[in-house]
């Protein structure tokens, strides 16, 4: 059964993810302004030191906008996309073979082929599943051993793109 705790760990180990490429568009601008600053003190025109320098300012003030609007929105995407996962707090049951994964739930049952999963991360608290327009949190508890969790891993690494954090 998926909780609300399991939802905010899979949301800090999805947020943690992506934590580089956030920053790298936050910083980017910054880096190619500075570039032009330097370009500009090289030349030895003030007008074009000036203009550098609003440049900078109206790009970093964009640039930290979408750094601070981003996290929300990908939060209540992921909340969205976790919450849907045969609904929070039923039960479910999860069935993996060579060819499709197979989640069973107290009201639905999901089939999907492994061609469908798009990628999955692993973490120390379980995986991150994601699938064409969905996402699934498969915590580490949820196994009956550390045996299966094992298989569960190989058939992952085989079957998907992976990526484990830690």
């Amino acid at each position: 059964m998926l909780t609300n705790a399991d939802i905010d760990t899979a949301l800090r180990w999805h947020c943690r993810r992506y934590w580089k490429l956030r920053l790298a568009c936050f910083l980017w601008p910054f880096v190619f302004v500075l570039l032009k600053l330097v370009q500009g003190l090289i030349k030895e025109c003030p007008q074009g030191t000036s203009i550098v320098v609003w440049t900078m300012f109206i790009v970093g003030t964009c640039g930290l906008g979408l750094w601070l609007i981003s996290e929300p929105f990908m939060r209540r995407h992921i909340t969205s996309c976790l919450s849907q996962q045969l609904l929070l707090g039923h039960n479910q049951k999860w069935a993996f073979s060579d060819e499709k994964v197979v989640c069973e739930g107290d009201i639905q049952t999901i089939r999907l082929p492994w061609s469908k999963a798009a990628g999955s991360i692993w973490t120390p608290d379980g995986v991150l599943l994601y699938c064409i327009a969905k996402i699934f949190w498969l915590p580490k508890p949820a196994f009956s051993s550390e045996a299966d969790y094992s298989r569960f891993l190989d058939l992952l690494a085989a079957k998907t793109k992976h990526s484990k954090l830690s």
